[in-house]
């Protein structure tokens, strides 16, 4: 039995049924080849209006009559990405699965669904060809990039004064948060923008796919303090400053 098919194709078959429903789509590691046993099930649909409310009471009644729902979070609107979204833990799943579902309407242009960003969607239900293929324009990608150039650059002094601070202070618990602060708002941004600008706004998301196999295992080393904080933190603000210089002329304003 392989739950997640199952599952996938009875989704489908009630979804299909609604006069709302367009496009059903699968995303997540379906779509960037990286799919294993412990992939989740990352859900998509399209609807004709605005229809979430409709969709996941649809799918409440469905889960907890076949499934039993064990966890279910509606993530608050609006979103970041314009959607409706919901997380649903079923009582019967294997170990560490879940679905991640979206309910998009047609209109709405950021359906995550540009391949050089999501990858290619695997498509379960298309029947007006709504689902065609598309990457990002290159002006949305500069938009992106110097927006996660700003969101890094702008407050770094502040970030690295604060975390010094609480260094020469003796206050390790602030010094961690405020060393992985730095690492992850300012240099982890600026090593996506010099080795993957495509998404420089994932965070430290699949790095271990894009990055240099010597830059995952420095980020590592960073992430793990392996050669104590004060050591880590020079070593982190060097990088960061180098790379800074380095990205200054492409993205500085």
């Amino acid at each position: 039995m392989n739950y997640k098919l199952e599952l996938t194709e009875a989704m489908c078959a009630l979804l299909k049924q609604q006069e709302q429903v367009l496009a059903i789509w699968e995303g997540g590691s379906a779509a960037t080849g990286f799919e294993d046993e412990y992939s989740d099930l990352d859900f998509c649909i399209v609807t004709k209006h605005k229809a979430g409310d409709e969709i996941f009471s649809k799918l409440d009644e469905f889960f907890a009559a076949q499934h039993g729902i064990a966890r279910r979070f509606r993530i608050p609107e609006p979103a970041w990405h314009g959607m409706s979204q919901c997380m649903y833990l079923l009582s019967d799943s294997p170990e560490l699965f879940y679905c991640d579902i979206c309910v998009v309407e047609r209109d709405n242009p950021h359906k995550l669904i540009e391949q050089d960003r999501h990858g290619s969607a695997r498509i379960l239900y298309d029947p007006q060809g709504l689902l065609k293929p598309i990457t990002s324009s290159q002006e949305e990608l500069d938009a992106i990039c110097r927006r996660v150039w700003r969101m890094a650059a702008s407050l770094d002094f502040v970030f690295e004064i604060e975390l010094k601070k609480a260094i020469k202070r003796g206050l390790t618990i602030d010094a961690i948060s405020l060393y992985h602060t730095f690492l992850q708002r300012c240099l982890v941004s600026l090593l996506n923008l010099k080795y993957r600008p495509h998404k420089a706004d994932f965070g430290l998301r699949y790095i271990h796919r894009e990055y240099p196999a010597e830059a995952v295992t420095l980020v590592e080393d960073l992430l793990s303090i392996k050669d104590g904080l004060p050591k880590n933190v020079e070593m982190m603000l060097a990088l960061y400053h180098d790379t800074k210089k380095e990205l200054e002329a492409i993205y500085a304003e």
